[in-house]
């Protein structure tokens, strides 16, 4: 298989935009699209209530259509005539294929709340699926009257009739005008590319939308709705996942002008890079402060620096900390990037003006699961290399790790049941191989060219056998992989490699071979063995 590059997009249309950045304090990332960080499922923008309503949609969305009705049937107990409640029973008829049904529903919803644009935007639904299409731009006209700025409702009208509905053409050019005039307006962008939309230029949207994307953490809502419009229009973003990324600048960061840019540009420029692969865009939610004037230079004692920063309540999927602090010597290490395997924190050495960052592209990979690979080889995952592109067996690890979730706890609790289990063993385990194989060549080939020198040797044999920090990790990985998937005896030899890979007196050597331990002896017991 050939290299996969990880290509530029076309254009990076922010890239060009006037240097420095509107607004001080970031939003929280409470309504930042669907998809998003822990289950990558949204509450539509139409519906409104209380928790318990959002609880009930949450489950239909799911497809948890049992849970579902008893939510909202609990609703309408209390009120016969909520609106949201009879829309979403409406919905599960609809899905269900039960159109009376749903009409019904809907018709109820429309009467006990007819300032609520939902119930004429599904009605216009289940007349466009009865063939009634004069029916259905009628309900769409009545929906957009009462919320001419609903995306869902102008795509809708726009499949129905082949046509945009505009008040008048100057509406567009006002809002293009506005979008020109702000640029780090997130609602002048999005109204923008609502307007595009509705007019059918559906590239030109794109572009307004992505921009409100990358200012999402100046206006989560606004982003929140760019989001559902590039579904609609486009069926490359219909499939993409969006991850919410929280980033933290250390003091010398925010010494340098337009920092807040200069972070945006970066994850613009990884999203862009890592679309074609992972199919996921990073929108950054939060840009915010860390202080760490007293930690040590090296980038393990900063990134576990950052680390006791990061609230434990952070709402977004991955939180990204920049530091502008130099390399130290290298008695003291020089990495330029740090992250947890398939976990949900990195950091970066970012240096002053920097805004195409390869270290954050290849810190991003390691969130999803690629290792690195041998200093010869040209790939991103190459930590001392200068090449974009990735080596095929990373692609196929990030392919098969990328519907991986982030949720709290370790790698297992993110990886079981959100990714092809039996695709994840097999490419790891070849990683696993490929991995060691060379590390045993290149320990041959040290003890074959040392001339003689026992020096020489021992220097050699040390950087063959170093190992990427990360292969532990993995072997613990494809342990959980073999357990979960109930062959334990595999897991167990996987949990001993692992163990030994992360060394005798480490914390999470010393764990891991307690865990296989407490393994081989309830084998032992299971199959009526005892313990040597």
């Amino acid at each position: 298989m050939a290299d996969i590059r990880i290509r530029l997009a076309p254009a990076l249309a922010l890239a060009s935009l006037a240097f420095g950045c509107a607004g001080t304090s970031a939003p929280s990332a409470e309504s930042i699209g669907s998809k998003a960080a822990e289950d990558s499922t949204q509450q539509p923008a139409s519906i409104r209530g209380g928790a318990l309503i959002r609880l009930a949609d949450e489950a239909r969305l799911r497809g948890d259509y049992v849970t579902a009705k008893k939510r909202f049937e609990r609703v309408l107990g209390f009120d016969p005539h909520a609106a949201p409640a009879l829309v979403g029973m409406g919905r599960i008829a609809l899905a269900e294929g039960d159109l009376d049904s749903a009409a019904a529903a809907f018709e109820r919803a429309a009467a006990a709340a007819p300032d609520l644009d939902d119930p004429w935007l599904a009605l216009a639904e289940v007349k466009a699926r009865r063939g009634d299409r004069e029916g259905a731009r009628r309900d769409l006209d009545r929906a957009l009257e009462i919320d001419g700025g609903r995306p869902a409702t102008h795509a809708q009208y726009l499949a129905l009739t082949g046509r945009a509905r505009l008040k008048t053409a100057r509406d567009l050019a006002a809002a293009l005008e506005t979008a020109e005039v702000h640029p780090y307006d997130p609602r002048a962008r999005l109204a923008a590319g609502r307007f595009l939309a509705s007019a059918g230029r559906g590239d030109e949207a794109i572009e307004h939308l992505r921009s409100a994307l990358w200012l999402a953490d100046l206006d989560p809502r606004a982003a929140s709705t760019a989001w559902e419009l590039l579904q609609q229009i486009d069926p490359v973003w219909s499939e993409r996942r969006i991850v919410t990324v929280a980033m933290l600048g250390d003091e010398v960061v925010r010494g340098e002008p337009g920092w807040k840019f200069a972070l945006r540009n970066n994850l613009l420029y990884a999203a862009s890079q890592l679309a074609p692969i992972l199919d996921t865009w990073f929108v950054p939610v939060r840009i915010g402060a860390v202080k760490l004037a007293r930690a040590r230079p090296d980038l393990p004692s900063l990134h576990a620096a950052f680390r006791d920063q990061v609230p434990s309540t952070s709402a977004s999927a991955i939180t990204a900390s920049f530091t502008g602090l130099p390399i130290p010597n290298k008695r003291v290490g020089g990495k330029l990037g740090m992250a947890e395997f398939l976990g949900r924190t990195l950091s970066v050495r970012l240096p002053p003006g920097e805004r195409h960052s390869r270290t954050l592209i290849h810190e991003l990979l390691h969130i999803y699961g690629a290792i690195h690979v041998a200093s010869g080889l040209e790939s991103v995952m190459n930590p001392t290399g200068s090449s974009l592109r990735l080596d095929p067996l990373n692609y196929e690890i990030v392919q098969v790790m990328s519907s991986r979730a982030f949720r709290r706890g370790g790698f297992e609790a993110n990886i079981v049941g959100s990714v092809d289990v039996e695709a994840a063993i097999g490419v790891y385990t070849t990683a696993l191989r490929v991995n060691l194989r060379f590390r045993k060549l290149g320990a041959l080939e040290a003890m074959e060219q040392s001339g003689g020198s026992r020096l020489l040797e021992y220097r050699g044999i040390v950087k063959a056998r170093e190992l990427d920090p990360h292969l532990a990790d993995v072997s613990r990985l494809v342990a959980s992989l073999w357990i979960a998937n109930d062959r334990r005896i595999q897991g167990l030899k996987m949990l001993e490699i692992a163990g030994a890979l992360y060394g005798r007196r480490t914390k999470d050597g010393i764990a891991t071979r307690r865990a296989a331990e407490k393994l081989r002896v309830a084998l032992e017991r299971e199959y009526g063995l005892r313990p040597d």
